[in-house]
């Protein structure tokens, strides 16, 4: 209908119901209809139900939501944190709590959460929080990481992303606990050290052992030497005996120093206790004096024997008073007392400091791998855990008590190697000397000797001199070696281990399958470490080895016994 006839139609009406009817438009005036007012009422109520029910269907989701959130927010695998402008903490998820030392129920509001990172670290967190907070427009987030110190006095890492919230303007921090990773990364960087300390301390020792074996050879030479006297030049060899003892005990550091990094199989020996302790306090009466330490020895008189690896038990006490050592850095008046106690056929070594002490929350820690008080420059956290591993070796116990404040004491308590009443041990291992009469059974023979070391070559030339008819020829190569072979027949060959170009292994080799009947004469001596792929090969071919610095009784031995097992064979 036009505007016209629907305004007639309209106008035209007389009764009441006309005022209460409502016209309906388009919003270009257009004309639409005429409705009654209670009919509008309704509709409009009607549309306000929908309304109200959509509403509150989104409030319900609204709120389930919410519950969600915080449910994801509490049990975050990651520490969150809400932090204000100042850097407090506005609110904090159970997980955070949990990496701080606290309960769950326990608030974090209002701390400034700095205040658990240590003080070293502390300017560093504050500059990160700073361009946080200048970044607040936009989307921004870094990482970094800090050492924390808990409420329980625990030191842990924790990596925190440093950000914002969509739509909060507040940084937010994501916090990460990296210390176990930190730990791994240590152990790492501990295995890289050690790796390229074993192979400076290799390469040095190698070098050490050549100069050493000339020096202790042929002290023994001259010592037997001045056997054919009595009592005269008895002063000579005192003085020979003296440069002996020294180089052999020089060889024996050597040896310790290859061991340190890789302990080898323990050699079980019957062993004086108080030798022991006093070569390790001499070993380190330098940084006791440095430190300025009062240092006290009560060992019993009476000799001490235990059935120990020498060096691998001497590491322990080493290892022990460094850590006492290091315990009094802060102390006034340093004092350390080395006690022995015997009891039960038992020994009971004690190792008292008046040091800082360990905290009692550390205490069930100091004996686990990589667990450390130092920093990362003074000690790799490896030194309690190794040496509790060498004493159980030794069916020994290693225990510790600790005040803090008050020191240390450390007990090493190790099985006697005999009734302890007794007054000598049951096997005392004495140092023997070349004597005439040794090396008779080398008569006439051809011995080859082959080591790129004049002074070894030589040492061992002279060693053979006094046998008859025994020629000695030496090669400072394997190819004059093989020419030698080649032109001579041999009885013995007497090879270094590790050469230029080529090692006694491969002169091994070429014997096997060229001059077969040599391989059961062929002695092999090296100044490589135990633990060294040369050695494990020389093992598994099961080559007679003698250790530089030798002694040339240990070789004549070496060559006696092969001597033996070849007649056995052929009888």
């Amino acid at each position: 209908h036009s505007i016209r006839d629907s305004l007639s139609r309209v106008l035209s009406r007389t009764d009441k119901r006309f005022y209460e009817d409502v016209v309906l438009a388009e919003s270009d005036g257009s004309y639409l209809g005429i409705i009654p007012v209670p009919y509008l009422v309704h509709l409009q109520t009607a549309l306000m139900k929908e309304k109200y029910l959509e509403m509150e269907e989104n409030i319900s989701l609204l709120e389930s939501s919410k519950k969600q959130n915080i449910q994801l927010f509490e049990n975050q695998a990651i520490g969150i944190v809400f932090l204000d402008s100042q850097g407090a903490v506005l609110k904090g998820n159970s997980k955070i709590k949990e990496m701080l030392g606290y309960k769950a129920s326990d608030s974090l509001s209002g701390n400034i959460f700095s205040d658990w990172i240590i003080e070293s670290d502390k300017g560093r967190y504050q500059r990160y929080l700073n361009e946080t907070l200048l970044h607040q427009e936009e989307f921004f987030l870094q990482s970094q990481e800090f050492e924390f110190s808990l409420k329980n006095q625990e030191v842990r890492f924790f990596r925190i992303q440093f950000g914002h919230i969509h739509d909060h303007r507040d940084p937010c921090l994501f916090v990460f606990d990296v210390t176990e990773q930190h730990e791994m990364e240590k152990a790492m960087i501990s295995r890289e050290k050690t790796a390229a300390v074993e192979s400076l301390v290799c390469g040095i020792a190698h070098e050490l052992n050549n100069k050493l074996s000339p020096i202790m050879g042929i002290s023994e030479l001259m010592l037997m030497d001045c056997q054919k006297f009595s009592n005269r030049d008895s002063e000579l060899k005192e003085r020979l005996q003296t440069i002996y003892d020294t180089s052999k005990e020089a060889a024996i550091m050597i040896r310790q120093l290859q061991q340190l990094s890789r302990p080898i199989n323990p050699i079980f020996e019957e062993s004086n206790l108080k030798e022991i302790l006093e070569s390790v306090i001499k070993m380190l009466r330098h940084s006791l004096a440095q430190n300025e330490i009062f240092y006290k020895i009560e060992i019993p008189t009476d000799k001490i024997f235990v059935r120990v690896d020498h060096s691998q038990i001497k590491q322990v006490f080493l290892n022990l008073i460094l850590n006492s050592i290091h315990a009094m850095r802060s102390i006034k008046d340093k004092s350390l007392q080395i006690q022995v106690i015997l009891q039960n056929q038992k020994a009971v070594v004690l190792i008292v400091d008046n040091g800082e002490g360990i905290p009692e929350t550390l205490k069930n820690k100091i004996f686990e791998p990589f667990f450390t008080t130092k920093q990362a420059f003074e000690g790799t956290g490896l030194g309690l855990s190794v040496c509790q591993s060498i004493v159980q070796n030794h069916e020994g116990i290693l225990s510790m008590t600790s005040e803090p404040g008050q020191g240390s004491t450390f007990s090493v308590t190790l099985p006697l190697a005999f009734d302890a009443t007794d007054s000598t041990p049951s096997i005392v291992k004495k140092d023997n000397l070349l004597r005439f009469g040794d090396m008779d059974f080398l008569q006439e023979s051809r011995i080859l000797i082959v080591d790129d070391e004049s002074d070894i070559c030589q040492l061992i030339v002279s060693a053979f001199k006094g046998t008859r008819e025994v020629i000695v020829m030496s090669a400072d190569s394997q190819e004059k070696a093989i020419d030698y072979l080649k032109m001579y027949d041999f009885d013995w060959i007497v090879s270094d281990l590790r050469m230029p170009f080529y090692s006694g292994l491969d002169l091994y080799e070429w014997i096997s399958s060229n001059q077969p009947q040599l391989k059961n004469k062929f002695v092999m001596i090296t100044g490589e470490s135990e633990q060294s792929p040369l050695s494990k090969s020389i093992e598994e071919l099961d080559i007679p080895v003698i250790r530089k610095p030798f002694s040339i009784l240990k070789l004549i031995e070496a060559m006696k016994s092969l001597h033996r097992d070849l007649s056995s064979s052929l009888n």
